[in-house]
């Protein structure tokens, strides 16, 4: 379903099944991108190029929305949402290595090569 291209992240998996993992880019796109993948192996759901790697797993909140790390940024997705699924991008100082954590009362946590623990919530 990733067109050939190489899985790079541990994936998670949302309540209805759909995959979403951090893999090489797309042919056009290059780089990095994060997948979408529908749960019966018959493709792909969505794409979003970032172009950075990834090395931390992506995690799923209770509302559908799905957060990752690439490069230096902390991104923010709605799985309900196939049409356009990205919702918002935070810029850190340096490389992000970790994977996010959510606790109970939806802050996200990560770490980064800077030193920092960041917590980010609405």
């Amino acid at each position: 379903p990733m067109s050939g291209r190489g899985v790079v992240s541990t994936p998670a998996i949302g309540v209805d099944g759909r995959i979403y993992v951090g893999g090489q880019g797309t042919a056009s796109g290059g780089g990095a991108a994060f997948y979408a993948i529908k749960p019966d192996n018959s493709g792909t759901k969505w794409v979003y190029q970032t172009g950075k790697f990834f090395r931390g797993s992506p995690v799923i909140d209770g509302a559908g929305r799905v957060y990752t790390t690439s490069g230096r940024d902390v991104l923010a997705f709605d799985s309900t949402n196939a049409a356009n699924p990205f919702l918002w991008r935070y810029t850190t100082r340096r490389n992000l290595y970790s994977s996010p954590a959510l606790d109970a009362d939806g802050t996200l946590w990560i770490t980064g090569a800077d030193r920092n623990l960041y917590a980010i919530s609405d």
